[in-house]
């Protein structure tokens, strides 16, 4: 039996090393706690997304030889990122206010992975010699550190008979990643630099999703329980960049080029349905494991929960 236990840990580990499969890990739509009972858990999710950016400022200044050439500002289309990626790990601490009703609050950090795949396009004129109507280099990857992730969550039973509860669950959470890149190039860019210059690009994302499920909980039997259930996905937030080239230019002369953006992520509402397994490691230890699925988002989550 504890070789079993051991080898579900490892298991839980391993994925928590490398991605699996943003939506967040919500386990049993139920509560799970008796009045004044405590838990602390570990949440891991990994989800992959199409999010829409609307909304779009911009702004870009040339200088060349450190006098200010030309500059404008103006709106950007609007474009979509498709299968933006999520890693979240956060600390999950509930409590039970009743015998149905439990509160968690959640404390980690978030990684955002995206690409703009040159779909950034600004709807005012950027006369720079080689970069084709573009505001920044649309091919830059953003790959953001892990930072800051804040939630809150409740759930409540509505009537339970026998092995089968009836509930509902409220998650939202905050969380916020960054992207700083810094490397030198031999040639090209939005100035099209036949020489090598410097590139700096820096990014700021916000993010804002709340989950609202309602669903069953059946316990097979004293160890493994099954759960799902149709659920609300809404997601907000904000993009945020500040790009920058830096070469020289033919006469000779240096050439600074600073542009930045901002973009509204499109809040949305979007329905799909989770399913997901709870085992019993022992008598106050649970693994829980669930796949989430809407048309935009999938979602793989993990959880390690003891419950005092």
């Amino acid at each position: 039996m504890r070789k079993k236990k051991i080898t579900i840990l490892l298991l839980y580990l391993l994925t928590f090393a490398a991605p699996v499969l943003a939506l967040d890990m919500m386990g049993p739509p139920s509560a799970q706690l008796r009045k004044g009972g405590f838990s602390a858990g570990v949440d891991y999710s990994y989800s992959k997304m199409d999010v829409k950016l609307s909304g779009g400022k911009g702004s870009w200044a040339g200088f060349t030889d450190g006098v200010l050439s030309a500059s404008n500002a103006g709106k950007m289309a609007s474009l979509t990122i498709d299968r933006m990626e999520l890693n979240k790990v956060y600390a999950n601490i509930g409590y039970g206010l009743t015998d149905n009703w439990q509160v968690s609050f959640l404390l980690g950090g978030a990684n955002i992975d995206f690409g703009y795949d040159s779909k950034a396009t600004p709807l005012f004129p950027v006369p720079v010699s080689g970069g084709g109507g573009k505001l920044f280099d649309g091919s830059q990857n953003v790959n953001g550190d892990n930072n800051c992730l804040i939630g809150f969550g409740s759930k409540v039973t509505f009537c339970q008979w026998d092995k089968l509860k009836l509930g509902g669950l409220f998650q939202a959470t905050w969380a916020r990643s960054e992207s700083d890149k810094t490397q030198s190039l031999s040639s090209g860019g939005v100035n099209g630099f036949p020489d090598p210059f410097t590139l700096s690009h820096s990014v700021d994302v916000k993010i804002i999703e709340i989950q609202i499920a309602l669903g069953p909980t059946y316990q097979l039997n004293e160890k493994v329980s099954f759960y799902g259930g149709p659920f609300l996905h809404i997601v907000d937030g904000k993009v945020e960049g500040d790009y920058s080239e830096s070469g020289t230019a033919p006469g000779p002369s240096t050439l600074d080029y600073h542009a930045d953006y901002s973009y509204d992520i499109d809040k949305s509402s979007i329905f799909g349905g989770y399913v997901g397994l709870q085992v019993d490691l022992d008598t106050n230890l649970a693994f829980n494991i669930e796949y989430q699925h809407t048309a935009y988002a999938d979602a793989l989550g993990l959880n390690l929960l003891w419950v005092f």
